[in-house]
């Protein structure tokens, strides 16, 4: 589903589509913080927090 189907019709969500680094197989999430796995390798990928932290800076 495309984002512009997903707000023409409100009760379906976008989704974000993640190719795999073990095998290249696509997989689709509803947020960024969850986790994914890989029906073809078993692999599981944890995806973090889509904001990034600032470093701290060396003194």
């Amino acid at each position: 589903m495309t984002d512009k189907v997903a707000r023409r019709q409100r009760n379906f969500r976008a989704m974000v589509e993640i190719e795999m680094p073990c095998c290249g197989t696509t997989a689709r999430v509803e947020e960024l913080t969850d986790e994914v796995g890989c029906e073809i390798c078993n692999v599981v990928l944890e995806l973090g927090d889509p904001q990034p932290q600032a470093l701290p800076v060396a003194a």
